[in-house]
């Protein structure tokens, strides 16, 4: 990376809240979709595998509860 190019932080920011803006309610049903499949996994010879996949489900559930959040404060802050 070109060090004598900065990185502008205001508009990466910037650039991120407006993606933010385009999630739609479909987008955000696909992952909870995805979500419920995972944290709902269960295999008899696969318990390792299976704890993990839970693992990442219930993270990623608390990543769209604040996706959505961050949705809103930003919707209301347009």
């Amino acid at each position: 990376m070109n060090e004598d190019k900065k990185r502008d932080g205001i508009k990466e920011i910037h650039k991120m809240c407006k993606a933010i803006l385009k999630l739609q309610d479909s987008d955000f049903e696909e992952v909870e979709k995805m979500i419920e499949e995972q944290e709902r996994y269960s295999h008899p010879l696969k318990c390792y595998s299976a704890k993990k996949l839970n693992e990442i489900g219930n993270h990623n559930s608390k990543i769209i509860n604040m996706l959505k959040q961050l949705k809103e404060i930003i919707t209301k802050g347009e």
